[in-house]
């Protein structure tokens, strides 16, 4: 057998043993350092060992590729010239390069039969494993289906199960079987529980607490708010925040009892011992229970915030304004003691005002019981006039 220098014999142990072998590769190629970091790569063959082995791995890559190349080749000139089939028309040039060969297949009518029966046995099996793999991707896709119609039904039924429990619960679970009313000293608690339109045996959350609020606030106007809170599993419990009179005025000619937020309590009685009469600005609204609407919505802040001030001044501490005129707003006057009037002018400085009015009574100065007009220039002086009533002009 014919070798070149570079290549390497290989043999089996049978034959040349190991160790002879190895020395001969040895004696060729060489031996690495010892110390040589390819040492343990090229184990004890030298470095030409490797570089053998390479050329020879590279040569034999090429030529596989080669031999990949010229089949692929005559695969493509083949079906080219064949027609498509495996002798078509123009083989005779092309069937393993003899053209006689090409001719005697065209030409035997065994031969053609044959491969007519090969093709048909090949499109059959074709056809089976079309049809096998269709099979299976049809099972693939119904098996998914089952398993997407299985949850689907279990999820209908859950939410089936799980509506009805709800229903169940919302219908007989919670019920209105007690309802309990705090810090009421005016309306019994019977009347405040009638106001609020709660029915026992309805569930505890098929009514609207804000709407129960405003019947009651409504019907029992000396409630000023309320306070409804559920307690399953069957209980209401309603908090009573009252409101007690401070004012009075004469509205469409009818006297009404006033909050201190202006919230209309009801009609006044004769006895208005303890209250203010207040006059206002021209009123739109006055239901009961609820606050008062002027025409000039612009007087709802201002009367509340000037009635607020005299409220906190010290002249309200005795309790003995008997009456505020606040329908102007630039003209403020208050009755004091029934024998004085005050004028305290705008609302500005009414704060200093007021405490300039409290030292001006208070500090003795005055004609004892004495009626008079305090009119107050700015909120550092005043001017006292007595009067025989104060009646008078």
């Amino acid at each position: 057998m014919d070798r070149t220098n570079d290549d390497v014999m290989y043999v089996y142990d049978v034959i040349c043993p190991r160790k002879a072998k190895e020395n001969q590769i040895i004696r060729e190629y060489g031996r690495p350092p010892k110390k040589s970091p390819l040492a343990d790569y090229y184990r004890e063959y030298g470095e030409g060992f490797l570089k053998a082995q390479k050329i020879r791995a590279a040569e034999a890559a090429k030529i596989r590729e080669n031999e990949k190349t010229r089949a692929e080749r005559q695969r493509k000139n083949q079906q080219r010239h064949s027609g498509g089939g495996r002798y078509g028309a123009n083989a005779g040039n092309y069937v393993n390069g003899n053209p006689g060969v090409a001719a005697a297949v065209m030409h035997n009518p065994v031969r053609q039969f044959a491969d007519m029966i090969v093709r048909m046995f090949e499109t059959f099996r074709d056809r089976s494993i079309s049809d096998e793999d269709t099979a299976k991707r049809q099972a693939v896709a119904s098996k998914k289906r089952s398993e997407y119609r299985h949850v689907l039904i279990i999820s209908l039924i859950v939410l089936v199960v799980l509506s009805l429990f709800i229903a169940l619960v919302y219908r007989f679970g919670f019920v209105i079987k007690d309802v309990s009313v705090l810090n009421s000293t005016i309306y019994a608690d019977e009347s405040i529980v009638e106001a609020s339109g709660l029915l026992k045996n309805v569930n505890l959350y098929s009514f609207s607490a804000k709407q129960s609020e405003n019947m009651i606030t409504f019907n029992c106007p000396y409630i000023r708010s309320v306070t409804l809170s559920r307690h399953m599993p069957s209980s209401v419990i309603l908090e009573i925040y009252e409101d007690t009179p401070k004012y009075y005025a004469n509205i469409w000619g009818d006297e009404l009892l006033l909050s201190d937020t202006l919230r209309v309590l009801g009609k006044a009685g004769e006895d208005k011992r303890g209250l203010t009469e207040i006059i206002l600005p021209s009123v739109v609204s006055s239901v009961a229970g609820r606050p008062l609407q002027f025409a000039d919505r612009r007087n709802d802040t201002t009367v509340r915030n000037i009635l607020s001030l005299i409220s906190d001044a010290k002249i309200s501490e005795s309790g003995t304004l008997n009456r505020i005129d606040v329908s102007n707003q630039f003209s403020i006057s208050i009755r004091y003691k029934d024998i004085y009037d005050i004028t305290v002018g705008s609302m500005e400085d009414l704060d200093r005002k007021l405490d300039m009015v409290y030292a001006t009574v208070e500090t003795g100065n005055l004609m004892e019981n004495a009626p008079a007009r305090i009119t107050l220039e700015g909120n550092r002086t005043a001017s006292v006039r007595y009067v025989a009533n104060l009646q008078e002009k």
